[in-house]
């Protein structure tokens, strides 16, 4: 049951934009902070939580139409 949801989060990560992918797993799978990550990929924080928040929105709505 473990690898399937797993397989799930992957594919889900993996329909996000190359941004978004990177802003969802530097803060929520490395841990970094809103900064830190925005200073690793060169953009803004703020940036970095809008597309966070839209990465987290976009997986939301494609696991309660069913993935």
């Amino acid at each position: 049951a473990e690898i399937d949801n797993r397989d799930v989060v992957v594919r889900m990560i993996g329909t996000l934009t190359p941004r978004q992918q990177a802003a969802i797993l530097l803060t929520g799978a490395f841990d970094y902070s809103s900064e830190d990550a925005a200073e690793i990929l060169g953009i803004s924080a703020g940036t970095v939580r809008m597309l966070t928040s839209r990465a987290r929105a976009v997986i939301r709505r494609r696991e309660e139409n069913g993935g």
